[in-house]
């Protein structure tokens, strides 16, 4: 994910501008983004945030809103 922030800023710019920032169970700060889960892969699921960016997500970090 990092060099996608680095070659997309002006996408994760608008991302994490709409993200809601939260507080894990390990006093852990985090980004809260929504997007279509299309693949999973081993221990990662392949998901579309807004503006069409493609992420490897591990596992244990996606929440199902909706099937």
């Amino acid at each position: 994910m990092k060099q996608s922030r680095l070659l997309f800023k002006k996408e994760w710019v608008s991302i994490l501008a709409d993200a809601g920032e939260r507080v894990g169970e390990n006093e852990e700060t985090f980004h809260e983004v929504e997007g279509e889960l299309i693949e999973f892969r081993e221990t990662s699921g392949i998901v579309v945030l807004k503006g069409g960016i493609l992420a490897s997500v591990p596992m244990y970090r996606i929440q199902m809103l909706e099937a």
